[in-house]
């Protein structure tokens, strides 16, 4: 859910940034995000990821995600852009993308879709139970994190006891992930020193997407950083970086959408000269 925080209050009209938290996130994490795209002049949407959520059935994650997309449609933005966090954000952006793609309620938002941010994702090699058990915050000390692992296990046991009849959501995750459009530009934000998810994972990840023809930039920050610590760590560089992603991004769908009308446009008047 967005949270009250007042610079996130909607402004129609406006460009839109759509936040998807990690695992076991709460909005007052993602205040930091919604200060940062202000900043940039986006209206922010933030929502975060219960850890009961990543235990559910694909498919009955879709109410959360029409629901999501419907705060985002009442801002009537002309712009739009995503910004994912972790596997657990992940999970919720193939929710949030498929209901975009798939249901006409959403097409004039779909068509203002300009970029996705990817930060701390995805994970090539860990397994999904670790992954929803794990602490989102990867420089938390060990005692912390086992106590995590045991209150996590506890409140999501009824969920995990369900996979066997209900199915595993997790096992779609990267191959959906991976096959996702490739209409809009990507930048992954990732790390050297993030010890949940290898840096190694992301770049082969990108390297597969790049192979469908999707457009991804990468920029990591070395062993300096941490799992979704990236903007606290290093505050100048990701805004640097999604500065300039912004910058690249838009500009170039912008000229592609000017260049299809303009054909368009073209066709049309060489078809009335044709018919004088």
């Amino acid at each position: 859910m967005s949270s009250n925080n007042p610079m996130a209050a909607p402004v129609p009209g406006r460009r839109a940034a759509l936040i998807l938290g990690w695992t076991d996130s709460k909005p007052y994490h993602l205040r930091r995000y919604e200060r940062m795209w202000n900043t940039k002049g986006y209206t922010p949407v933030a929502r975060a990821t219960p850890l009961h959520e990543l235990c559910i059935p694909e498919r009955k994650g879709f109410p959360m995600a029409r629901e999501v997309l419907r705060k985002v449609a009442a801002l009537n933005p002309t712009e739009l852009v995503m910004h994912v966090f972790s596997n657990g954000g992940g999970f919720n952006y193939l929710q949030v993308r498929a209901v975009l793609e798939e249901e006409q309620e959403f097409t004039t938002l779909r068509k203002v879709l300009r970029g996705v941010v990817f930060d701390s994702l995805p994970s090539l090699y860990v397994h999904p139970v670790a992954l929803i058990m794990l602490s989102p915050r990867s420089d938390e000390p060990l005692p912390r994190k086992a106590v995590k692992l045991l209150w996590a296990l506890g409140k999501n046991l009824r969920y995990l006891i369900q996979w066997p009849v209900k199915g595993n959501p997790w096992r779609f995750y990267l191959p959906s992930l991976l096959n996702t459009p490739t209409d809009v530009p990507e930048l992954f934000l990732y790390a050297d020193g993030d010890d949940l998810i290898p840096s190694a994972s992301i770049e082969e990840y990108v390297n597969r997407r790049r192979r469908r023809g999707a457009r991804c930039e990468g920029v990591n920050f070395g062993r300096n950083s941490a799992h979704v610590s990236h903007h606290k760590l290093n505050q100048k560089a990701y805004e640097e970086a999604i500065s300039r992603f912004l910058k690249r991004a838009v500009k170039a769908l912008n000229n592609s959408c000017s260049s299809a009308v303009d054909g368009k446009e073209r066709m049309r008047d060489s078809v009335i000269r044709s018919r004088l």
